[in-house]
């Protein structure tokens, strides 16, 4: 079921009151030595000696808070609109299931891809392979956090959706044995750590989404 223009009107107001002070993050971001080699989605460890690593990896938790406020549970609303008919005579729909995890997919490239775009518009980007690297880390790590707050959001505790991806995105930025671990690079590979560590979070999270839309009674 598609949302009817009148309730997309009526979200206008809510996408804008998330994304105007995102704009002025970016605004800042953009203004005061963006780094050129790392996208602002992409945690990073800090520039120089004795700098906070929240702080220099401040963008890269807007990003993510930002991207998971401003989907405002369409996914999960998106999950929960099966046809009661055809859920009790055939069960759940697994292609409405693979259509909720192509609408997770679509709104993270959504989000990251401009801001992308207005990387290489506004910046003199020094290493175009980590910049891109960056992004795809950034926008996977989106649709990871997506699918997580979607978990809480299905199985009743909303808090604990959003709480629990915020808490794995800060470890990532400010713990540094953590964030050493997630920019590194697989032993004997040039594989870096985040592709495994987010391949092994999509499997676990998937999972959990299907026994969840399976099993509960979410219509």
């Amino acid at each position: 079921m598609r949302p009817s223009s009148s309730h997309t009107f009526h979200a206008l107001p809510y996408h804008a009151v998330l994304l105007i002070p995102y704009l002025f993050v970016l605004a800042w971001y953009f203004n005061h030595e963006p780094d050129t080699g790392t996208f602002l989605g992409m945690f990073r460890a800090p520039r120089f000696a004795g700098e906070s690593m929240l702080a220099d990896n401040s963008t890269a938790l807007s990003f993510m808070v930002f991207g998971t406020a401003l989907a405002l549970e369409r996914p999960t609303e998106y999950l929960r609109r099966a046809d009661p008919m055809s859920a009790i005579r055939m069960g759940r729909d697994r292609r409405r299931l693979l259509r909720y995890g192509a609408i997770v997919v679509a709104y993270s490239a959504a989000f990251t891809l401009p801001q992308l775009a207005a990387t290489f518009l506004l910046v003199k980007v020094d290493d175009m392979g980590a910049m891109l690297a960056g992004a795809c880390c950034a926008w996977w790590s989106l649709s990871v956090a997506l699918t997580v707050t979607n978990i809480g959001c299905m199985a009743g505790n909303r808090a604990a959706g959003y709480l629990v991806p915020l808490l794995m995105a800060a470890a990532c930025a400010g713990i540094p044995g953590v964030q050493r671990m997630f920019l590194g690079v697989v032993p004997g590979t040039q594989v870096p750590c985040w592709v495994p560590a987010l391949a092994l979070l999509t499997c676990i999270s998937a999972a959990i989404n299907a026994a969840l839309y399976h099993h509960l009674d979410i219509i």
